[in-house]
């Protein structure tokens, strides 16, 4: 969705920008704390969840606020 071909970055390129270039210029505008998440982040809401003994039938967005 973000990256690679046919990606936001991807698509949203200047001429002669790079997609990771692009990719920096425009996730400031896309992800409201600016910062890219990574496999660390969801796995640490994995682990959030399941110590959690009474959270039930919750969503929840590992998206920087991009949803909110």
């Amino acid at each position: 969705m973000w990256r690679g071909e046919g990606g936001v970055a991807d698509r949203w390129k200047l001429e002669g920008e790079t997609e990771e270039q692009s990719w920096e210029r425009n996730k400031t505008s896309l992800i409201p704390q600016g910062i890219d998440q990574t496999p660390q982040d969801i796995a640490d809401a994995v682990i959030f969840i399941s110590q959690a003994k009474h959270m039930t039938g919750q969503a929840i967005a590992i998206d920087g606020g991009m949803t909110m």
